[in-house]
C-alpha cells in the first residue's frame, strides 16, 4: 500500500513539474520551480543575448522570457539607441512577475515591451519588424505539426537578413527526459533544425559553447534574402549535408562523454554516416 501511494505521489509530482515548466502558474510550486530554473538558465540567457548581431537601434524579440533575465540582457545592449526589447510569454504568472521587475522600463522608458501569445503561429507584430529574435530552452514545447508554421511566422516578423537564435542546454534536456517531464520526441533537436530552411531561413549554423559549468548548443540562422536564380534543390541538399554532419559530430561527442554507451536512434545515425 505504501509503495503504491509513493508511486502515485511521484507521478503526480512529475506531472506538476511538467505543467509548471511548460506554462508556470502562480502557486508555491510555481514560485519555487521558476526561481530555481531562472537561476540555472540565467548564464545561458545572458550568453545567448550577447551572441545576437544587433545594434542599439534594433527591436529584439525573446520568446518565452520567463522571469526576464534574457530581456534584461538585451535591454542593456540597447541603451542609448532607439531599439526596444520585446518579450513573448504564454504564462500569465511569468508576465506578471516580469512586469513587476521592469516597471520603469515598460512604463516610463518604453524600452521593454511584454506581450502574451498562446499560439506562436500568430504573432502580434508587423512584418519585417525585428532585427533579431531568440529563445532559450523553449523549442521542445512546440508541437511538431506546428513547427514549420511557427518558424515561418518568426521569419515574417524578422527583417531580411536578421538573425534567429536558439539556445539549448543538452544536459538540461536529458534531465527533463529522465524526469519524464518531456518526451524523447520533444527533446529531438532535429525537429527544429529540419524545418528552418523550408520556413525561410539560410546560413544555419550549430555551435557548442561552454558557459560556466554548463554546455550550450547554439543554433543560428538568418532570414532569407531572396535572390534571382536561387536553386531551392541545391539549398535543400546543402541543408541535408549540414544536418548529417551535425548528427555525426553529436555521436562523437556523446561517445566521448559516455564511453561505449549507445545512442537512442542508431539507425538514424547510420543513415547520417
Amino acid at each position: 500500500m505504501a509503495a503504491a501511494f509513493a508511486r502515485t505521489f511521484c507521478k503526480l509530482a512529475l506531472r506538476d513539474v511538467a505543467r509548471q515548466y511548460e506554462t508556470p502558474i502562480k502557486s508555491i510550486s510555481g514560485s519555487i520551480m521558476t526561481r530555481m530554473w531562472a537561476t540555472r538558465s540565467r548564464p545561458l540567457e545572458e550568453f545567448a543575448a550577447s551572441q545576437l548581431n544587433i545594434t542599439t537601434d534594433d527591436n529584439v524579440l525573446e520568446i518565452g522570457y520567463g522571469r526576464g533575465d534574457g530581456i534584461a540582457a538585451v535591454y542593456e545592449r540597447l541603451v542609448g539607441g532607439k531599439g526596444v526589447a520585446f518579450g513573448l510569454e504564454r504564462s500569465d504568472y511569468m508576465e506578471d512577475a516580469a512586469r513587476k521587475r521592469f516597471v520603469l522600463e515598460t512604463t516610463e522608458e518604453d524600452k521593454i515591451h511584454l506581450d502574451r501569445a498562446v499560439d506562436l503561429r500568430h504573432l502580434p507584430y508587423p512584418s519585417d519588424f525585428f532585427g533579431a529574435a531568440f529563445h532559450v530552452n523553449t523549442f521542445y514545447f512546440w508541437k511538431q505539426e506546428h513547427m514549420r508554421e511557427i518558424l515561418r511566422e518568426l521569419a515574417r516578423v524578422l527583417r531580411p537578413g536578421a538573425q534567429l537564435l536558439c539556445a539549448v542546454n543538452p544536459h538540461h534536456l536529458r534531465r527533463l527526459y529522465k524526469w519524464e517531464t518531456v518526451t524523447e520526441s520533444q527533446c529531438n533537436i532535429m525537429r527544429y533544425l529540419s524545418q528552418l530552411e523550408s520556413a525561410g531561413f539560410d546560413n544555419v549554423k550549430i555551435e557548442y559553447h561552454q558557459v560556466g559549468r554548463e554546455e550550450m548548443q547554439l543554433i543560428s540562422a538568418l532570414k532569407s534574402i531572396s535572390e534571382e536564380g536561387e536553386d531551392p534543390e541545391a539549398r535543400m541538399k546543402k541543408l541535408e549535408e549540414d544536418i548529417k554532419m551535425f548528427m555525426l559530430e553529436e555521436l562523437v561527442r556523446q561517445k566521448g562523454r559516455a564511453g561505449t554507451s549507445r545512442m537512442k536512434n542508431p539507425e538514424l545515425l547510420a543513415d547520417a554516416s
